[in-house]
C-alpha cells in the first residue's frame, strides 16, 4: 500500500521543480484510486501555470559599483549563476 507521507513527498519534490523554473503558480493535485486488493492507481495532477517575469530591478544600498555597470552585467545574464560569477570576478580579481 502507498504510504501517504510518500505521496506527500512526491508532490513537495515536485513543486520545487516547478517553482525552481519560476513556475510559482504551479499546482500538483494527487489521489489514490484503490484498483483490487492490495493495488492502487495514483494519478498526479499538474497544472504548469505561467512562468514568473522580471518587470523592474531596482537596485537599492550598493556602494561598491555604478548602476549601470550592475544594469550591463544583468543584461548579459544568459546563464543561471553568470551574473554573480561575474560581480564576485570583477570585485575580487580586479
Amino acid at each position: 500500500m502507498l504510504e501517504l507521507s510518500t505521496l506527500e513527498e512526491i508532490q513537495r519534490e515536485l513543486e520545487g521543480v516547478y517553482q525552481s523554473q519560476g513556475r510559482y503558480s504551479a499546482s500538483i493535485d494527487t489521489e489514490v484510486e484503490e484498483v483490487d486488493e492490495g493495488r492502487v492507481q495514483v494519478n498526479i495532477n499538474i497544472n504548469e501555470g505561467e512562468v514568473a517575469k522580471i518587470r523592474q530591478i531596482n537596485i537599492v544600498g550598493n556602494e561598491a559599483f555604478d548602476d549601470e555597470t550592475l544594469r550591463e552585467v544583468f543584461e548579459l545574464n544568459d546563464r543561471p549563476g553568470r551574473f554573480f560569477w561575474l560581480v564576485l570576478k570583477r570585485r575580487v580579481f580586479t
